[in-house]
């Protein structure tokens, strides 16, 4: 057995590795990098509980006058907006750990 002991955090970089080898070697981020991901997480958020807000707005008006296929559609609706949200979310934040 020529093989060598790693250690935990060798063992799990590996792991990590194998799992999404397109980030494990990504470098650390800086202290600006941290700050615009915060900033853009934190927008993002704000965007997405204004959503929710205007989405529980609508579902009350909707079914105070009982109309649940209104109200499927409201909820339809209120997922792809949350996902497209979330997907620009995502998308800036890996702009911004690439360095673009």
């Amino acid at each position: 057995m020529g093989d060598e002991l790693k250690s935990a955090y060798e063992l799990a970089m590996e792991r990590l590795q194998a799992r999404d080898p397109e980030n494990a070697d990504s470098a650390p981020l800086s202290a600006e990098q941290k700050r615009q991901i915060a900033e853009v997480r934190q927008r993002y958020r704000t965007r997405l509980a204004e959503l929710d807000v205007m989405r529980k707005a609508g579902e009350s008006k909707v079914s105070e006058r009982g109309d649940a296929e209104k109200l499927g559609k409201l909820e339809e609706e209120y997922e792809v907006e949350k996902k497209a949200l979330e997907q620009a979310m995502e998308n800036e934040v890996q702009a911004i750990k690439n360095g673009e």
